[in-house]
């Protein structure tokens, strides 16, 4: 303020020099007394000329400097005008969005289906559902638990701790009978298979029975076959053909 004050005072001409000007050299209104004084009025006239033009260029010096003083000033208003309603226009903005949330929160809240019985109607809801009440029962969480109604709390902690989704158990309740009663049965058809393909399998060659292995098992002694881990073997070490009982 100070600035535009000394700027202003600068630029506007002063009494003194509107008198200078009025006194200056060749404007008395003084007539010349004789023919002779006539012959400088030329040069009185330049004179004045080239006055007035430092006047000017004097006034026009100020006139800039005026200008820049006042220039920064009048470009903060401005300024101060657009944050101003950049701060309204973003209070509205906030206003419109905390309105809009709790109208959407009212309305999904209103659209929630029961979770009084959320045990039992939880798989026959859709995927949207569930996660509907699982953000729903997410903000309940944050206010005080006492607030909160039995089925509110109920929910609360199937939802977040009851067997569903990834707590599935891979096991109804009752499986085990089940498996039990599998197991036995497969084991028992198995041997009933074994029992059938070895009744219709025909008769042991004659190779196999004992008699031909004690006969093949004297023949390798009678030869001394294998004197050292064969049936020819001193011992404990000797090993017969007999397999057959």
């Amino acid at each position: 303020m100070h600035t535009l004050a000394a700027a202003a005072e600068t630029s506007i001409p002063k009494t003194s020099d509107w008198k200078e000007t009025r006194t200056a050299p060749g404007l008395e209104e003084n007539k010349p007394k004789n023919k002779n004084q006539k012959t400088t009025t030329t040069t009185e006239i330049k004179a004045i000329l080239s006055y007035r033009k430092k006047m000017l260029i004097n006034a026009a010096n100020r006139l800039v400097v005026l200008h820049r003083a006042i220039q920064p000033a009048s470009g903060f208003a401005p300024t101060l005008g657009l944050r101003s309603s950049f701060k309204i226009q973003s209070r509205n903005l906030a206003t419109v969005a905390v309105s809009a949330d709790q109208s959407s929160s009212t309305s999904r809240t209103s659209s929630l289906p029961s979770i009084s019985n959320i045990e039992a109607a939880w798989k026959e809801m859709s995927p949207q559902e569930q996660e509907s009440i699982f953000h729903h029962l997410e903000g309940l969480q944050k206010k005080d638990w006492t607030q909160l109604s039995l089925d509110e709390k109920k929910a609360s902690y199937w939802v977040s701790f009851g067997p569903h989704g990834p707590r599935e158990p891979l096991h109804a309740p009752g499986s085990g009978v089940k498996l039990l009663l599998g197991i036995t049965g497969c084991i028992s058809a198995a041997i009933a298979l074994f029992v059938l393909i070895r009744s219709a399998s025909p008769e042991l060659p004659r190779t196999m029975t004992k008699e031909w292995q004690e006969a093949a098992t004297q023949r390798a002694i009678d030869q001394k076959m294998d004197p050292f881990t064969g049936a020819s073997a001193q011992g404990e070490k000797a090993k017969t053909f007999v397999q057959s009982k």
